[in-house]
C-alpha cells in the first residue's frame, strides 16, 4: 500500500465508518452499507466507475450518493 494512504475510523454524521484516504485520487467512494446507515440518496448515473479495493477485487457501479461529505481539519470531499 501506498504509504500516504491512511487507514482508520471516521465519525460521519454520528456514525463511525472505516475509511482509506488516498490523497492520490480524483473521487471518493463509500460502502453502500455505511451510505444506508447515513440516510442519504442515491442517483444512478450512465456511465458508470470501475474501482480497484485494497485486496486487489474490482467493483463496478453507476451509483451516486448525493449529499455525503467528510471534513476532516480543513479539508472536504
Amino acid at each position: 500500500m501506498d504509504p500516504n494512504v491512511v487507514v482508520g475510523t471516521l465519525l460521519m454524521n454520528n456514525l463511525n465508518v472505516h475509511v482509506l484516504f488516498d490523497p492520490s485520487v480524483t473521487y471518493s467512494f463509500i460502502a453502500r452499507k455505511s451510505v444506508t446507515k447515513v440516510g442519504k440518496g442515491v442517483e444512478v448515473i450512465e456511465k458508470g466507475f470501475v474501482i480497484g479495493t485494497p485486496m486487489g477485487n474490482m467493483v463496478e457501479t453507476n451509483n451516486v450518493y448525493v449529499g455525503v461529505g467528510v471534513s476532516l481539519a480543513e479539508y472536504e470531499t
